[in-house]
């Protein structure tokens, strides 16, 4: 999300956009903390997380709870690493087993698709910041067409 997050700021207007380099999943509730002391959580949540390694799952889910009056969409990874697999398996499980939260499947329109990428197959280049930003407006215009 951090090599996104200008145009995403230009694209989402009225977005609070907090994204860092090596963020970890266990910092996460440190994050929502941070935020809801500045009064930055919109009703709509979007996270990132397990680029950079595993999602423990029962804690990430323990973590959501506090926004459970928020519509939330995980968004699946594309990394060229060991635990990619675990980290979207858990997504994906999340976002069946909780209600409010949804899963924006990056890995879907961006797997083997080494030009969206710079050398390091992780972090979007010019070309795949556009295809993600694309990929949030689509799943968001979804999701406010179903009239959440």
């Amino acid at each position: 999300m951090l090599s996104a997050s200008d145009k995403m700021k230009d694209e989402f207007k009225n977005a609070i956009i907090d994204a860092k380099v090596s963020r970890q999943a266990w910092d996460l509730p440190k994050v929502l903390e941070n935020l809801k002391e500045k009064n930055n959580i919109k009703d709509i949540v979007i996270i990132h997380l397990g680029s950079n390694y595993k999602i423990n799952k029962q804690k990430f889910k323990a973590n959501l709870l506090s926004l459970e009056s928020k519509k939330i969409f995980l968004i699946n990874c594309v990394i060229p690493d060991p635990w990619e697999e675990q980290v979207n398996t858990t997504i994906k499980e999340i976002a069946e087993e909780m209600e409010n939260v949804e899963m924006i499947d990056w890995y879907a329109v961006a797997k083997n698709k080494k030009d969206l990428f710079y050398k390091d197959a992780t972090h979007p280049n010019e070309e795949g910041v556009k295809e993600y930003i694309n990929l949030l407006k689509t799943e968001l215009t979804k999701h406010l067409k179903k009239g959440h």
